[in-house]
């Protein structure tokens, strides 16, 4: 049964005007990608809005005296605008410090400490002998990734264009490298096909009835 839904089958008209983009770029294509990203930008000022409202003002009022600093750094955001462009440097400088400084402790934490560890506990927890292989090839692949990048400068460099160790030790570390790539590309198109078959659903089954 074919549906009486308009927001059904506008979702179905606009999901085909993104699909046509497919065949050729289209003027369906570009009016269906601007309302995306108008629709988007607009979510995004109401909840940003909803966000200040709630978490800053309503909480100041309350009595939460430290957000209101956050309230003072993002009215000095809007000093960009005008003639004295300089207020904005503060903001923006203690938003980039505190986030680049959670961001290096986050990386030192999960993909050095946490793969040392991974790669660690591998070796003492496994149960069977296919987990003590995957350990091993976990191993191999995490040391010669690494030698891959880290014996790419002199001296290592003139050594490396002999068939000795260092060419075997790269070869491998490549190996592994374009296998995790691939794996991650496949996941990429598998998450995209998903969506798609999903739009189309959307159009055949709900809005058509079929």
């Amino acid at each position: 049964m074919i549906s009486t839904d308009i927001l059904i089958w506008v979702d179905a008209i606009l999901s085909i005007m993104f699909i046509s983009s497919v065949w050729k770029d289209n003027i369906f294509s570009k009016i269906a990608q601007n309302i995306a990203v108008g629709a988007a930008i607009g979510h995004g000022i109401l909840i940003a809005g909803d966000t200040i409202y709630r978490t800053g003002i309503l909480a100041t009022l309350g009595g939460k005296v430290a957000t209101l600093v956050g309230l003072i750094l993002g009215i000095l955001m809007f000093g960009r605008f005008t003639r004295y462009k300089w207020l904005a440097r503060y903001p923006t400088q203690l938003v980039m410090a505190v986030g680049l400084g959670v961001l290096f402790g986050l990386t030192i934490t999960t993909q050095i400490f946490g793969q040392i560890t991974t790669t660690l506990d591998a070796f003492l927890k496994f149960k069977t002998t296919w987990d003590l292989l995957a350990a091993f090839i976990i191993l191999i692949g995490a040391a010669t990734t690494l030698a891959y990048f880290l014996f790419t400068f002199p001296p290592f460099a003139i050594k490396q264009r002999e068939k000795g160790a260092f060419g075997i030790i790269r070869r491998i570390g490549r190996i592994f490298m374009m296998s995790s790539f691939g794996i991650n590309f496949a996941g990429e198109e598998i998450w995209y096909l998903t969506m798609l078959i999903g739009r189309l659903w959307i159009l055949v089954k709900v809005a058509l009835g079929l």
